[in-house]
C-alpha cells in the first residue's frame, strides 16, 4: 500500500512537472510571437511613413516643376504681347539633344586654334630667347 501511494505521488509530481513545462513553453512561444508581431507592425509603420514622405517629396517636386513651366509660359505670353516676338527663356534655349560637341567643323576649328596658340607660344618664347 505504501508503495502504491509512493508511485501515485511520483506520477502526480511527473504530471505536474510536465504540465508546468508545457505551460512554460507555451508562454515563451506566445512571448516570441508577440515580439515578432510588435516588430512587424513597427517596421510596417516605419515603411508606410517613409513611403508617405517620398510621395510628398515627389508631389512637391512635381508642383515646383508645374509652377516653373507656368511662369515660363506667362513670361513668353507677356513678351509676345509686348513686342510680337517670343523672348528667349530657359525653355527656349534648352539644347534638346542637338549638341555641337561632335560636329566636324567645330573639331577642325578647335584644332586650328590650338595649332595657332602653339605656334604663337613657340615664336614668342623663341623671340625671348633671342633677346636674352
Amino acid at each position: 500500500r505504501q508503495r502504491r501511494e509512493l508511485l501515485a505521488l511520483k506520477n502526480q509530481e511527473m504530471l505536474n512537472f510536465q504540465r508546468t513545462k508545457v505551460e512554460h513553453m507555451q508562454a515563451a512561444q506566445k512571448e516570441r510571437i508577440n515580439a515578432t508581431m510588435k516588430e512587424s507592425l513597427f517596421q510596417s509603420e516605419v515603411f508606410r511613413a517613409h513611403k508617405k514622405d517620398l510621395k510628398e517629396a515627389e508631389e512637391r517636386r512635381r508642383r515646383m516643376s508645374v509652377d516653373v513651366r507656368t511662369k515660363i509660359r506667362a513670361e513668353n505670353k507677356k513678351a509676345l504681347n509686348s513686342n510680337g516676338l517670343p523672348r528667349r527663356t530657359l525653355m527656349n534655349t534648352k539644347n534638346r539633344g542637338k549638341s555641337m560637341r561632335g560636329h566636324p567643323f567645330l573639331l577642325f576649328s578647335c584644332i586650328l586654334l590650338h595649332l595657332f596658340l602653339l605656334l604663337l607660344f613657340i615664336t614668342t618664347t623663341g623671340a625671348i630667347i633671342l633677346f636674352i
